[in-house]
């Protein structure tokens, strides 16, 4: 195993040299061999390369060895006019692995390119006019294909049309470059990216253009900045930033899965009235967008539409119909997204934090043992001095224990297709690299479909630690099933503060037809960790009081129609549990019929930080869903996902899923038979005793003022909302409510 540790920067240069189509024999020599040890770089050299624009290439020319020049020239870059094919994975010769380079990059230039202004001839690519300004060193700037720019000052550039690839060079210090565009401004240090700016595509007379001009930036490395006048938004690698004229930025595959996780809520709760929902839009996006990679027309289309990818994702060109998505992009946000949620700490630094743990639970100790002789001596200078010790020592130890045992979230997912079909080996390797616990399985559907389900289910099982048993129930299956779509996912996290166990009791809970029924409610006092705010009926915020007079019981909440929303962080601080609760009993059917992710995303920016008191029922769901059947339209079909599940042999009403299979046999045609989607969350007063100190600090005795401050309290005691979020991406990981708890 290779112990020499990777260079990014090192990589990151070298990919460079290929980019600018001058590299030199050795430097081909170093790249290769680079990417023989290094798995990581291989991965970042495969994406860099999709991402990064790239059209085909001529084999590069090497002169033989002892001979000059020793610079490799590469003829100039033709359009592709063929379909790509993979290049094996075994050792190439090095000329050929410097023009495979190129020959594999063409899926995402195709989409950047196709969206450039098409009005006039095609035009060469215009870089900064002659002017006494340089860039900074600091910085390399190239077109990708049709670009107008200008330099304006050493770490400032104008893009009025098109696009450029921006990289930082050199291991000194980088200052922050900015791109100015007619839709916002990019801010970066440090980093690689794309960033382009287009106008919508001439279209016929009478329509209207598929997409307003925008600005986007796909982030490749490090960290960048989308901001014009009506907002901004902060991306990392992989991620793509869009703005459309008149629009605050967004990170677009966020924004997608938010979309769809409150169309599928929405459409499950109107197939589950009166029940209680729980499952995750995120895995469900992420295991179909997996699906829509090999989808291709009509189905594709729809595929896209449901799934809500942005308008910014649409191809335009030749091929637009038949591909209609640059799904590309969609793997890549999702893939980010993954690594964060499920990124392994490192272990020693693990060991140091739970040292220190240890360490500060001795000095709080101490201290406390001290304030007990301070307050016994009625010595009240030294006592208050020691309070604040207490406090101090008190937050660090809350700090530390949030960074270890955090929470558990594990997701499995694949597709599991006929062993007899011949699948695209391109499909396969997208799968398999955005997506490390998707893939392609070959099952025996024809002759042993049941032995198939007991492979399936045992996959299941493994992945998710046997939390999650049985996904595919006896009988699902039969000798007809081709595809069978399957997700899972666990998730526990611990509160970053506590519920006391012996503050839950047996209360009420009123359902919405009035009835009242005992379950376990968990109950916190002045909770200094949450987030709070109430609301109007119309979803503006109402203006919850800071200081009351003593007696005052009026002006305190919104009205019988309004509802009140509270964020509870889960350890690690990364994700949190947004509750949103009615004032009414009956109130949550109305508050679901105007849901969206816009509205939600607009009241989580307005909870603030606040004390308040939490009750909340201890509830645990296992869920499992039918969400789409070949056999028997379900969810996913009543939200317009129709023709992935079609009789594909009729072309006017059938799947095409023709990206998967390299035969053309029309018996051979592929469709989804299942969507099936399992669940399981427990919510419990379990959390940390470093969470605990913090909970008792003491409070010096003062005189009564003639206002007080407001506590409010927020009680889940009638059904609710709930939803566990990415605080980092905004991603909305699952999604529920509780209309009938545990008695």
């Amino acid at each position: 195993m290779n112990t020499t540790p990777l260079d990014i920067r090192e990589l990151a240069e070298l990919i460079d040299a290929v980019r600018d189509e001058r590299i030199t024999i050795e430097q081909i020599a170093r790249l290769e061999d680079i990417l023989r040890r290094h798995e990581d770089a291989r991965r970042y050299y495969l994406r860099a390369m999709r991402l990064q624009g790239y059209l085909e290439q001529n084999a590069v020319r090497i002169p033989p060895v002892g001979q000059e020049p020793v610079v490799a020239e590469v003829p100039l870059i033709r359009p592709l006019t063929r379909p790509l094919r993979t290049v094996p994975r075994r050792r190439l010769p090095r000329w050929i692995a410097a023009a495979a380079a190129f020959a594999a990059c063409l899926i995402v230039a195709g989409w950047w390119a196709g969206l450039l202004d098409r009005e006039g001839p095609p035009q060469q690519a215009r870089g900064p006019q002659q002017q006494s300004v340089a860039l900074s060193p600091a910085w390399k700037i190239g077109p990708t294909g049709t670009a107008d720019f200008s330099i304006i000052d050493e770490t400032v550039v104008q893009l009025d049309r098109g696009e450029l690839y921006v990289a930082s060079v050199g291991n000194g210090p980088t200052p922050n470059l900015l791109v100015r565009t007619p839709g916002g401004d990019v801010s970066a240090s440090g980093t690689q990216f794309l960033v382009g700016y287009h106008r919508p595509t001439v279209q016929s007379k009478g329509k209207q253009p598929m997409f307003k001009p925008l600005t986007r930036v796909l982030v490749l490395t490090g960290v960048v900045t989308l901001a014009n006048a009506m907002g901004s938004v902060q991306g990392t690698g992989g991620d793509l930033l869009a703005a459309e004229d008149g629009s605050a930025p967004t990170k677009q595959v966020v924004q997608a899965n938010s979309r769809f996780a409150f169309d599928l809520y929405r459409q499950l709760a109107k197939e589950n009235q009166g029940k209680n929902l729980f499952f995750s839009p995120y895995s469900v996006s992420g295991a179909l967008a997996m699906t829509a990679e090999g989808a291709r027309g009509k189905t594709a289309d729809e595929m896209g539409k449901v799934l809500c990818f942005p308008a910014t994702a649409r191809r335009v060109g030749n091929d637009a119909q038949r591909i209609p998505w640059e799904t590309a992009l969609m793997h890549t946000g999702i893939s980010s997204i993954n690594k964060q949620l499920m990124g392994d700490r490192d272990p020693a630094e693990d060991m140091a934090t739970r040292a220190r743990i240890v360490e500060l639970r001795k000095e709080l100790e101490a201290v406390k043992a001290n304030m007990a002789q301070l307050k016994a001596d009625r010595k009240w200078q030294e006592f208050s001095a020691a309070r604040n010790k207490e406090r101090e020592i008190a937050a660090k130890l809350h700090t530390a224990a949030s960074l270890v045992d955090q929470y558990e979230i594990r997701v499995a997912n694949a597709l599991w297709g006929e062993k007899t079909y011949p699948f695209k080996k391109e499909f396969i390797e997208t799968v398999h690299e955005h997506y490390d616990t998707g893939g392609v399985f070959p099952v025996d559907f024809r002759n042993a479909f049941d032995a198939a389900r007991l492979e399936i289910n045992g996959w299941v099982e493994e992945q998710t630690n046997e939390r999650i048993k049985d996904i595919i129930p006896q009988g699902a299956l039969d000798d007809t099933t081709r595809l069978v779509l399957t997700n899972a996912i666990y998730f526990k996290g611990e509160w970053t503060v506590p519920f006391k166990a012996e503050q839950t009791e047996d209360r009420d809970f009123t359902l919405a037809g009035g009835k009242t029924v005992k379950t376990a409610i968990m109950h916190a006092g002045n909770l200094e960790v949450g987030r709070y705010a109430a609301f109007n009926a119309d979803g503006t915020q109402f203006n919850t009081p800071q200081k009351i007079r003593r007696g005052q019981n009026t002006g305190l909440y919104p009205g019988k129609d309004g509802f009140a929303a509270v964020e509870l962080p889960y350890k690690g601080d990364d994700l949190s549990m947004v509750v949103i609760a009615p004032n009414s009993p009956g109130g949550l059917a109305a508050l679901e019929a105007n849901l969206t992710s816009k509205k939600v995303s607009g009241w989580v920016e307005q909870l603030a930080k606040r004390k308040v008191h939490v009750f909340l029922p201890k509830f645990k769901m296992e869920t499992d869903y039918t969400l789409g059947d070949s056999n028997s339209p379900a969810t996913l079909q009543a939200m317009g996902m129709v023709r992935a599940f079609n009789d594909p042999r009729n072309p006017a009403t059938g799947a095409d899923f023709s990206g998967m299979t390299t035969s053309t046999n029309p018996m051979d045609r592929l469709y989804i038979s299942q969507v099936l989607h399992k669940a399981f969350v427990e919510v419990n007063e379990k959390g940390t005793e470093a969470a605990a100190a913090t909970a008792v600090a003491m409070m010096a005795v003062r005189s009564a003022p003639i206002t007080v401050p407001f506590t409010p309290t927020f009680s889940a005691d009638r059904p609710f909302l709930f939803l566990i979020r990415d605080k980092a991406t905004g991603s909305v990981l699952f999604l529920g409510r509780m209309t009938q708890p545990e008695s």
